[in-house]
C-alpha cells in the first residue's frame, strides 16, 4: 500500500513555529514519518523586548534560600552551555500544589514567545516543608508526566526531570554529580567498553529480549564487550525467546533476520543463569557508562539478579554510571521511606560521588512488553542507529537520557508490538528520569574539542569569531546571561553578540556529545586608535584539484580577508601569516595592505601561498597565527584550515570460484578470483592506485598478481580480482596467508592481511569422554579402514573451520563433558559455515542445559532416562536399515530422545522402545545426534558393524572416498618432441570432483586440466617412453591410479645445410643436407620437394641467380616433422671473354733458348686462364 500525502494552499507552517526547539526536534523526527515535509526550523530567538520569560529550561524549587543557591548553581553551568535557565519557586508558581505547578507549567507553553522545552523539580515528594507535590494519576501511580502533558493526550509536550533532594547533603550529591560528570568525566576506556546488561529470565515475558538487544546493539554495532548479568526467574531459556503472542515480530526484527542483535534462540545465547547482587556490584565497580536492568522489582530493589538497596553500599565507583532501572516500583519517590532510585541516586562513598549520577525508574508496579517496547524506543532517541528502519533527522543529537524517556514513549505510543496495547498509558506515565533534564551521556572515551578564537574582545563589537567542531554548541556569556550563541561547522563562523564594554569577561563555552567540555574566558578591552584582525579566508587550489579544500601535496593560495574593529584608521599596514604546523610550508607568508579605515574590510587577492605536505594526515587541523602591524601597533589573530587527504585501507576478500566448483571457497586445483576490496576512508580522492598480492605458499600459484585500483574517490571502495591457483596436491584444509599491499600516487600505503583456506581436511574426532575414551578410538580406527583422513584430539581445538566433518563424543555419566556454551556456539558456527556434525552424549539432550548448537539437531529431549540401552535397532527407509546392534557401553542415565521434522529417527531401543539415535538434513547443513556410544556397539553379523555404520553416517555427511579406477588414458601412443597440445581422455568415476593426471618422468610434459579429458604438452627433455597415467580425487582423498599408457616420444628430425658455392653462369652446383632422425625423410627446399634415403643427401642446382638454398620442413619415417637450421649460398658467376691473342716470339732456336715467355693482354670477367700449344 503506498500512502500520498499532498499539502496545498496554508502559510507553509505547521502549528505554532514558536513551539519549534533545537532541542525537541530530535523527538518530532523521531515520531513523524513524514518529518522531512516539515519546514526547515527557524527557531524564535530571545528577545527581552517581548516581555515574557522565555527559559528554555525552568528549575522548580522550594523556596528555601539553600534549595535556590544550589538551583543558581545548575542554572549558572546550563546558562553558560547556551541552554536558556530560570528558576521560579514554588511561591512564585502559585504554591506548592499539583493545581498551581499544572497551570504555571500551561501557562509558559501557551504563552511564552519561547516556552519552555524541559522542566527540573529541585525536590522530593511532598506538599510541605522542602518539597515539590507530584499528581497521582488514575489513582494510581505518583506522576510528573502530567505536568509534562500539556495536550492531554497522556504524552509529555515537554521534557520533566526531578533530583528529590531532601536537604543541603543531598543537593551537593547531586548536583555536584551533573557537574563534575560532564566537566571531569571518566577516561577509562573499559568503562565505556564495558556496558551492563541484566535480567530476569521468565518464558512468558520479554525481560530477556529487552535487555539483551540493548547489549547485542552495542557489541555488533559498537563493537564493546558488554557484561552479562542474568539469572532465572521462572521457565527454561531453549528454543524460543518468549511464549508471547507478538514475540516472534520482535525476534524477526532483532534477530538472525533483522539487526542480528540477538540469535535465533536464547540456547544459543547461553548464560542465563547465576547473576548476583556480587556480580553487579563487582561490575559497577570495574565500571561501565550505563546499565540496562528488566526484571521484576520493588520500592528496595531487583528480583533477577537480586540486587537490593543495602548492595548499593558495597559500590566504590567514582566513575559514575547512568540506571536504566526499567522494572516495578523501583523509582516509587512518593513512599515515606527512601526508595531504590533515590538511594542510587544520593550514594556517595568515602566522602566522593559514586553509584548512579542518574537513573529512570518507574513510580509503580508497571507493565511487561509495553516497558519493553518504550525502552527500545528510548534507546533508538539516543543512538537512532538502534532501530535504523526508523529514520531520525536530523542525525546531531546529545545523548540525553531524559529526552530519551520523553521520546520512548511517543514510540510506544504508534507500536504494534506489545499484546497489551491499553497498558500503554500506564508506562507513559510510570517512567521518570531522576537527574538533571539536560544531563547527557559520555558512551566514548572523550575527546579534545578543535576551538580557535581571539583572547581578546574589543568593546562595541557586535560579531564574535570562532572556530570549533562540526555540530558543538558554542555559548557565550557574560556572568551566566547568554549574549550569542551559535554551532560549530569545523570552520570559522561568527556570533552576532551584544556590544560588550570593559571591565568585561565573555565565557566561552563549548560542548558536543563524546567531547570534553571546553571553556575560556575572554577580555573585553576599550577601543582605541585601529585593530586589524583576520576576518575570512579562501583557498584558491587552482593547481592541484581546484575543489576548494586544502588537499594534500597542494599548492595553495590564500585571500586573506583582513577587519579594522577600531575606531581609527590603520597605515602602512603588513600582515603575515605563519604556521608551526609541520604539515604546512608557507610559501609567501607576508602581504602588504596598506591604509585600512576604521571598519572596513580588505582582502589581498592571492597574497599569501603554502605547500601542503603529501602525508598531511586526513581532516588534520592547521593553525596558522595573524599578525597585522602599523608602525609600533601589533594585533594578533588567527584562523584554521581543513586538510584533506587520503586513508587508504584493506576491506575485504570474496572467493569468487564460480569457473570452479562454485561453493565460495578456495579449492585444491582448482582456478578462482579474489575480489579484494580496497578502500579510501579519507576526505580527498586517491589516484593511481595500485594493489600487489603476495602469498609466500610454495603450493600457490598466483596468476594475476597486481591490479590497477585507478582512483579511489573519497569515501569509496573498488574491487579488483585477483586470480589464483591452489596446486592440485595442496593438502586440503592448508591456511594460506596473503598479503595484498597498497600504494597510490604520492607515497600513500597501506597493507592488508588475509588468511584463507584450501579445501578442508574430512573428519575431526574432538573426544571429550573423561575416560576412558570409549568411542574417539573406535570412530577413528573405523574412519582409517574406510581409507579416509581423520584427526584426533581430546581436547577443545581452535581451528574446526578447516574441518569438513566433526564427531563430538561427550560420554556417559558419571564420565561425561557438559558442552559450555562457548562450545556449543563455536559448534554452531561452524554448522552455520556449511559443516557437518555428529555429537554422542548420554545427558546432552535432555539433563544438560542446551547450548547453541543443540537446537540445531532438531532433537527433543524426552526423559533423562537410566541405564535401559540394550539392543539398538535401525530404522526402516533410513541409513540404518537392517543393522541391529546389542550395546555393551557406557549405560547410566541414557537420554530419551525424539526427532523434529524434518528430522528423522535412526535408531531405536529394544525394551523399554525409546529413540537414541536422530539424523537431520537442514540443506545447509547436516547432523546426527545419538544418546549412546559408538564404541558401545558391538560388532555383529552382516551389515550391523561399527565399520559399516560409520560408512552410512559419512556417506550422509557426504564423505565418501573415490574407490574406483579410472580407464587407461586414450590419446596419441607415439608423439615428437614440441609437438603442441595433445588431447588424452579418461571416463568418468563415482564420487569424483576432479582428476589428477601424472607423467613419468615428470620433466616430459605438462597437463592443463583436471577433468576427464586435459590436453598435454610433451616437452624436449626427453626422449623414449612416457608413462601417462590419471585416478579421480574429491575433498576426501585421491582414488586409485589407472593403468598406464605408453606414450612414446620421438626425436625431432634435423635438417642442416651451411656453407657457399660458387657457379659459372648456366653451370650446376652440387649441395648437401646433413640430416637425422628416420629415413627417409621428406624435404621442402626452397618450395621443392625431395625425398632423401641417406644422410648427406645430396642434390644439384643451376641458378640463374644468386640463391639461398634452405630447409623449410623436414619430416622422417617416424612421422617427426621440423624446420631446418642453416642455409647454403649459391653465388653465379658470369662467362669470361675472348682472351687477347698472345703476344712474344713467334720462332725460337730451341738449341739456344729452351724457355720462351708469352704473354696476353687478358679477356674480360676472366680470374684464371688456361693455355694450349
Amino acid at each position: 500500500l503506498k500512502v500520498e500525502v499532498s499539502f496545498a494552499g496554508g502559510d507553509g507552517s505547521f502549528g505554532e513555529d514558536r513551539l519549534r526547539s533545537p532541542w525537541f526536534e530530535p523527538i518530532l523526527s523521531d515520531m513523524m514519518i513524514n518529518y522531512g515535509s516539515m519546514p526547515k526550523a527557524d527557531y524564535p530567538q530571545y528577545d527581552p523586548e517581548l516581555g515574557s520569560p522565555d527559559f528554555e529550561y525552568v528549575i522548580i524549587t522550594p523556596d528555601d534560600p539553600i534549595f535556590i543557591s544550589y538551583a543558581e548553581e545548575l542554572a549558572l553551568f546550563r546558562n553558560m552551555q547556551g541552554i536558556r535557565t530560570g528558576i521560579f519557586t514554588t511561591t512564585e508558581v502559585g504554591g506548592n500544589t499539583t493545581s498551581a505547578i499544572e497551570s504555571f507549567v500551561n501557562d509558559a507553553y501557551a504563552n511564552w514567545a519561547i516556552p519552555p522545552v524541559a522542566f527540573l523539580l529541585l525536590g522530593d515528594y511532598g506538599d510541605a516543608g522542602n518539597t515539590i507535590i507530584s499528581p497521582i494519576w488514575n489513582s494510581y501511580c505518583a506522576s510528573d508526566n502530567i505536568y509534562a502533558d500539556v495536550s492531554g493526550n497522556d504524552l509529555p509536550d515537554v521534557i520533566f526531570a526531578r533530583m528529590t533532594a531532601q536537604n543541603e547533603t543531598h543537593l551537593e550529591i547531586m548536583i555536584s554529580k551533573v557537574i563534575n560528570y560532564e566537566t571531569d568525566p571518566p577516561t577509562d576506556p573499559d568503562f565505556f567498553n564495558h556496558p551492563i546488561t541484566a535480567l530476569g529470565w521468565q518464558t512468558e515475558r520479554w525481560f530477556q529480549i529487552c535487555s539483551e538487544t540493548v547489549g547485542g546493539y552495542f557489541k555488533e554495532v559498537h563493537g564493546k564487550s558488554p557484561v552479562r548479568i542474568n539469572e532465572i526467574y521462572s521457565g527454561t531459556p531453549g528454543s524460543s525467546w518468549s511464549s508471547n503472542q507478538n514475540t516472534s515480530m520482535v525476534v524477526d526484527y532483532f534477530g538472525p533476520d533483522g539487526l542480528g542483535y540477538i540469535p535465533a534462540t536464547p540456547a544459543e545465547l547461553g548464560g542465563w543463569s547465576g547473576g548476583n547482587a556480587q556480580d553487579v556490584i563487582n561490575a559497577l565497580n570495574d565500571g561501565a557508562f550505563l546499565l540496562q536492568h528488566r526484571d521484576h522489582g520493588s520500592t528496595t530493589g531487583w528480583g533477577e539478579p537480586d540486587f537490593q538497596s543495602s548492595d548499593i553500599s558495597s559500590l566504590t565507583n567514582t566513575d559514575l554510571s547512568f540506571i536504566f532501572s526499567i522494572n516495578c516500583l523501583t523509582g516509587k519517590y512518593n513512599m515515606s521511606g527512601e526508595c531504590f532510585a533515590e538511594k542510587f541516586h544520593r550514594y556517595t562513598y568515602g566522602g566522593e560521588n559514586a553509584g548512579a549520577f542518574g537513573l529512570i525508574a518507574a513510580s509503580e508496579v508497571s507493565y511487561s512488553f509495553v516497558n519493553d517496547t518504550y525502552v527500545w524506543g528510548l534507546f533508538d532517541n539516543m543512538w537512532p542507529d538502534f532501530m535504523p528502519d526508523y529514520d531520525t533527522e536530523p542525525a546531531p543529537r546529545g545523548l540525553l537520557p531524559a529526552f530519551g524517556n520523553a521520546s520512548g514513549k511517543y514510540f510506544l505510543e504508534q507500536s504494534n508490538w506489545p499484546y497489551n496495547p491499553s497498558n500503554k498509558v500506564h508506562t507513559h506515565h510510570l517512567f521518570h528520569h531522576h537527574g538533571c533534564a539536560f544531563s547527557t551521556l559520555y558512551s566514548e572515551v572523550p575527546m579534545n574539542l578543535t576551538v580557535l578564537h581571539d583572547n581578546v574582545l574589543l568593546a562595541g563589537i557586535t560579531g564574535f569569531n570562532i572556530t570549533a567542531d562540526d555540530g558543538a554548541l558554542i555559548a557565550l556569556s557574560v556572568d551566566g546571561d547568554i549574549i550569542g550563541t551559535g554551532m560549530g561547522t569545523g570552520s570559522q563562523i561568527t556570533i552576532p553578540i551584544e556590544a560588550q564594554q570593559p571591565p568585561t569577561f565573555v565565557d566561552v563555552v563549548v560542548t558536543k556529545t563524546n567531547y570534553y567540555r571546553y571553556h575560556a574566558q575572554v577580555e573585553v578591552i576599550p577601543p582605541a586608535g585601529p585593530y586589524i584582525i583576520q576576518n575570512d579566508v579562501t583557498i584558491n587550489d587552482a593547481a592541484g584539484n581546484n575543489n576548494g579544500q586544502m588537499d594534500y601535496g597542494e599548492a595553495i593560495l590564500l585571500s586573506l580577508e583582513v577587519k579594522n574593529v577600531g575606531v581609527e584608521d590603520g597605515e602602512n599596514v603588513e600582515v603575515s601569516v605563519t604556521t608551526d604546523d609541520a604539515y604546512i610550508t608557507m610559501t609567501n607568508s607576508q602581504a602588504s595592505y596598506g591604509t585600512v579605515a576604521a571598519g572596513e574590510t580588505k582582502t589581498i587577492v592571492d597574497g599569501f601561498a603554502l605547500d601542503v605536505a603529501n602525508d598531511i594526515p586526513d581532516l588534520h587541523t592547521a593553525h596558522f597565527n595573524v599578525s597585522a602591524t602599523s608602525g609600533t601597533d601589533v594585533w594578533e589573530s588567527s584562523f584554521t584550515l581543513k586538510g584533506h587527504s587520503v586513508a587508504l585501507t584493506y576491506v575485504q576478500v570474496i572467493v569468487d570460484d564460480a569457473s570452479g566448483n562454485g561453493n565460495g571457497k578456495l579449492d585444491p586445483g582448482e582456478t578462482a578470483n579474489l575480489n579484494i576490496y580496497v578502500g579510501n576512508t579519507g576526505s580527498a580522492d586517491a589516484y593511481e592506485v595500485m594493489g600487489d598480492l603476495t602469498c609466500p605458499d610454495p603450493t600457490l600459484t598466483i596468476n594475476t598478481a597486481s591490479q590497477n585500483y585507478g582512483e579511489i574517490a573519497a569515501a569509496a571502495e573498488v574491487m579488483q580480482s585477483f586470480s589464483v591457483t591452489p596446486d592440485l596436491v595442496t593438502p586440503p584444509g592448508t591456511v594460506m596467508e596473503f598479503t595484498i599491499d597498497i600504494e597510490a600516487q604520492t607515497g600513500f600505503t597501506a597493507q592488508g592481511l588475509f588468511s584463507l583456506s584450501v579445501g578442508q581436511k574430512p573428519i575431526l574426532i574432538i573426544d571429550l569422554d573423561i575416560s576412558p575414551h570409549n568411542s574417539g578410538p573406535h570412530m577413528f580406527a573405523a574412519i582409517e579402514e574406510l581409507g579416509i583422513g581423520v584427526d584426533y584430539t581430546t581436547s577443545w581445538p581452535d581451528n574446526a573451520e578447516l574441518y569438513n566433518t566433526i564427531f563430538v563424543c561427550l560420554g556417559i555419566y558419571s564420565y561425561n563433558h557438559t558442552l559450555s556454551p562457548s562450545e556449543g556456539t563455536e559448534l554452531a558456527a561452524f554448522l552455520n559455515a556449511g559443516g557437518n556434525l555428529y555429537m554422542e552424549g548420554g545427558d546432552t539432550w535432555f539433563y544438560d542445559d542446551p547450548t547453541a548448537v543443540h537446537p540445531m539437531f532438531n532433537i527433543s529431549g524426552v526423559a533423562d532416562g537410566s541405564d535401559d540401552v540394550d539392543v539398538l535397532s535401525g530404522q526402516a527407509g533410513t541409513f540404518t536399515e537392517g543393522m541391529s546392534f546389542n550395546y555393551a557401553g557406557d549405560n547410566n542415565y541414557m537420554d530419551h530422545i525424539n526427532a523434529t521434522a524434518p528430522a528423522f529417527i535412526i535408531f531405536e531401543n529394544n525394551s523399554p522402545a525409546f529413540f537414541s539415535g536422530v539424523a537431520h538434513d537442514a540443506g545447509t547443513y547436516k547432523t546426527i545426534g545419538c544418546a549412546f556410544e559408538f564404541g558401545g556397539l558391538a560388532n555383529g553379523a552382516g551389515i550391523s558393524t561399527r565399520v559399516q555404520l560409520m560408512d552410512e553416517y559419512l556417506t550422509f555427511f557426504g564423505i565418501k572416498k573415490v574407490t574406483d579406477r579410472p580407464a587407461m588414458p586414450e590419446g596419441d601412443e607415439q608423439v615428437c618432441q614440441n609437438s603442441g597440445d595433445i588431447t588424452y581422455t579418461t571416463t568418468a568415476v563415482a564420487g569424483a570432483d576432479m582428476y589428477f593426471w601424472s607423467i613419468e618422468p615428470d620433466y616430459a610434459g605438462s597437463v592443463t586440466g583436471a577433468g576427464t579429458e586435459v590436453t598435454i604438452a610433451w616437452s624436449d627433455m626427453h626422449l623414449g617412453a612416457a608413462y601417462v597415467r590419471v585416478c579421480g580425487m574429491n575433498s576426501i582423498g585421491v582414488g586409485p591410479t589407472s593403468d598406464s599408457l605408453i606414450v612414446m616420444i620421438m626425436e625431432s628430425p634435423t635438417a642442416v645445410m651451411s656453407g657457399t658455392e660458387f657457379v659459372c653462369e648456366g653451370g650446376q652446383a652440387n649441395l648437401s643436407v646433413n640430416l637425422t632422425g628416420v629415413a627417409p625423410w621428406q624435404l621442402v627446399i626452397n618450395s621443392e620437394p625431395y625425398t632423401a634415403n641417406s644422410s648427406p643427401f645430396t642434390f644439384s642446382v643451376s641458378p640463374t641467380a644468386n640463391t639461398v638454398y634452405s630447409v623449410s620442413s623436414v619430416s622422417d619415417a617416424g612421422g617427426c616433422m621440423n624446420v631446418g637450421e642453416g642455409s647454403t649460398e649459391v653465388t653465379l658467376l658470369d662467362l669470361p671473354g675472348q682472351a687477347a691473342t698472345p703476344e712474344g716470339p713467334n720462332s725460337v732456336n730451341t738449341g739456344d733458348t729452351p724457355t720462351t715467355v708469352y704473354t696476353t693482354s687478358g679477356a674480360g670477367d676472366a680470374i684464371d686462364y688456361t693455355w694450349e700449344i
